[in-house]
């Protein structure tokens, strides 16, 4: 049994379609983001952790860390989103969570809760 519709390329790079209107974010094109790709190499680590694409995955994720240790999340469009996203994402493909880089974004969320310890 086959898949119904056409062949997909892999790609999402049909620039026309950043002219449609589309729900919240104006296009139906979902352009690379750290929360996507966090939620992409969770995946992967789960059901093949020697995915070579989880590599690429968390050096994506290193490159785009902000300075103060936080990642951008744009499905939930806040920053808690985004870090707690990339943290659960790297953790799952294999990532070492005590080096450096990955404690500054742990550091930055446990800076951003609240006393009783919510993050709302």
């Amino acid at each position: 049994m086959t898949e119904a519709g056409p062949p997909s390329t892999g790609n999402n790079d049909r620039r026309m379609l950043a002219h449609i209107p589309f729900g919240d974010f104006m296009t139906p094109l979902d352009p690379t983001s750290p929360d996507v790709t966090a939620h992409a190499i969770e995946l992967l680590g789960e059901v093949s952790p020697d995915h070579p694409a989880l590599k690429k995955g968390r050096d994506y994720l290193k490159g785009r860390q902000e300075a103060d240790g936080a990642w951008y999340g744009r499905w939930g469009v806040n920053y808690i989103y985004g870090t707690g996203l990339a943290l659960v994402g790297l953790q799952a493909a294999g990532e070492n969570m005590t080096q450096a880089w990955v404690q500054r974004a742990v550091g930055w969320l446990e800076s951003k809760q609240n006393p009783e310890w919510g993050l709302g």
